[in-house]
């Protein structure tokens, strides 16, 4: 399961949309988590049909992750998560 926009962003939102990607990465090396469990049903949910309950939780689980990461400095935290897609977007800014 691949996390990407969909649709462009700008400044925050695409920071922390950036940084939510970054946490999702996160999560896939984190074994025996209840955020791992949620992906793996929702990527799996997904292969049957619509996922709505499934993503509902994951995005919960994820959100969770995402703030305790940031919680201590918001602003510096996100632009830290955030590096490497707004680096890539520096680079070439036609692709989001």
């Amino acid at each position: 399961m691949v996390a990407e926009l969909i649709a462009p962003q700008q400044g925050w939102a695409r920071k922390a949309a950036h940084a939510a990607i970054e946490v999702h990465k996160m999560i896939q090396l984190e074994p025996h988590t209840a955020a791992l469990s949620a992906r793996a049903a929702l990527s799996a949910q997904l292969g049957q049909g619509p996922a709505v309950r499934e993503l509902a939780i994951y995005q919960g689980l994820l959100l969770e992750r995402l703030w305790r990461e940031i919680a201590g400095a918001p602003s510096l935290r996100l632009e830290a998560l955030a590096y490497p897609h707004e680096e890539d977007s520096a680079l070439y800014p036609d692709q989001d």
